[in-house]
């Protein structure tokens, strides 16, 4: 019977889009929303996955209380079950993430991100609930027909916003492209390597032919 209710709970999770996980998952995690249930601690929830929310639940509320706690946090964010998207309105994008930002990743990685970035919606979508960016800087992203043309100006914007907005990013798109995120995390890391390398090489050459002279 548990099997049943969780299969239903993870249909329900899986046809919400990634952001809209996260408000669940947010509001899952505030007690002042959920006065009739305990909240779950917020570090239990840091995966974005239906499937592991869904687990999370099961375990925190059993079969016969999950359902409604999740009737309970649709209805508080959007009403009548459906999670109406939230505009202008700040919403923490993952409750204490794991996710550590690489200093001077968007910059160093901009070329990367603008030609292989597939879904800067979500992205977009987080940058406005934390009030990043507003609804006429959206508007002008989307008129770009082209994704990669979109890419150009949002990770440049994201650049001329600062670190606040390169920090979401990082957690978006980590979210979004986990696999991206990793690769270019690692190509980052692997340019820092050899250009310390190169670096120190250049220096001992100088000194060999210093002493040579």
């Amino acid at each position: 019977m548990e099997d049943g209710k969780e299969d239903v709970l993870l249909w329900e999770l899986s046809k919400l889009p990634l952001v809209e996980l996260w408000r669940i998952q947010w509001g899952l995690s505030q007690s002042d929303l959920l006065q009739d249930f305990p909240p779950i601690p917020p570090r239990w929830l840091r995966s974005a996955d239906a499937c592991s929310t869904a687990k999370t639940m099961m375990r925190c509320y059993q079969e016969d209380r999950a359902p409604a706690v999740l009737a309970a946090v649709q209805s508080l964010i959007g009403g009548n079950h459906q999670v109406r998207p939230v505009r202008f309105t700040m919403i923490p994008l993952r409750p204490e993430s794991d996710l550590k930002p690489v200093q001077g990743f968007v910059k160093t990685q901009r070329r990367k991100l603008i030609s292989r970035i597939q879904r800067p919606g979500p992205i977009l979508e987080a940058l406005q609930c934390c009030r990043i960016l507003n609804a006429s800087e959206r508007e002008a992203i989307a008129i770009y027909g082209a994704c990669k043309d979109r890419n150009r100006v949002l990770v440049d914007l994201v650049l001329r916003k600062g670190e606040e907005a390169q920090k979401v990013f990082y957690h978006a798109l980590g979210q979004s492209e986990p696999f991206l995120l990793q690769e270019l995390k690692e190509d980052h890391i692997r340019d820092k390597v050899c250009f310390c390398h190169l670096t120190v090489s250049a220096k001992f050459r100088g000194n060999v032919r210093s002493e040579d002279h």
